[in-house]
């Protein structure tokens, strides 16, 4: 009883750090915002956009 009172201790702190580990990274470095960016109409192709991204300088998160 003691033994199985053990196992299922050990194996909910187990799952507890798993679920606590982070899922991104964060980097200090150059990178650009193009999720935000102003696009704006190719002419003479359809369906085709040119987008400006901002490039920024420092810390970014990676997922």
């Amino acid at each position: 009883m003691r033994k199985r009172i053990l196992i299922l201790a050990l194996l909910s702190v187990s799952i507890s750090a798993i679920a606590a580990t982070p899922t991104f990274t964060a980097c200090k470095s150059k990178y650009a915002l193009c999720t935000t960016a102003v696009c704006t109409p190719i002419p003479g192709k359809k369906d085709s956009v040119s987008c400006q991204c901002d490039v920024k300088n420092g810390y970014s998160i990676v997922g």
